[in-house]
This record gives C-alpha cells, structure tokens and sequence, in this order.
C-alpha cells in the first residue's frame, strides 16, 4: 500500500474518531452562560433555508434580529418602489 494511501485512510480514520469522541455534555452552557446569553436576548430557532428541507439552528441576539428586520423592511419597500436605490 501506498503512502498517500496510508495518510488518506490515517486521516479519515482521524476525522471519524475526533467527531465521534465529542460530546453533548461538553458543548452544552453553564447556568452561568445561560443568564448572560438570555440577558442579551439570545434566542435559537430551527429556520429552513431557500434550496433545502432540512431545518438548521441559527442563533441571534435581539440586536441582531433588529438589524435582520430593519434590512428586510428597506429591502421590501425598495423593491414596492421599482428598484433599489443603488442602481438609479
């Protein structure tokens, strides 16, 4: 067997072994963590994208879902007057 054979299957075995050996309880917030990220309005929801079935969770702070729903009013009322302003 090769040596680039040798390193593809070293590695993927790697990879495989290194996603296995993570856990659910290493990833999760302390109580600690939890207060702060709920203090700033921290909110996780399950969002489908445009070309997919498959929900992913996207997490956003309330500023951020300010700026996400500012941009997408501009974006309407842009489109409702015949275009954007950039190109005129």
């Amino acid at each position: 067997m090769g040596v680039t054979k040798r390193l593809s299957i070293l590695s993927i075995a790697m990879f495989l072994t290194a996603c296995n050996s993570t856990s659910n309880a290493k990833n999760e917030p302390s109580e600690q963590q939890l207060s702060v990220l709920k203090s700033m309005g921290y909110k996780c929801k399950r969002e489908k994208s445009v070309h997919s079935r498959i929900a992913k969770k996207r997490c956003t702070t309330s500023l951020q879902r300010e700026k996400d729903q500012t941009s997408a009013n501009k974006l309407l009322r842009e489109y409702k007057a015949g275009g954007s302003s950039e190109n005129q």
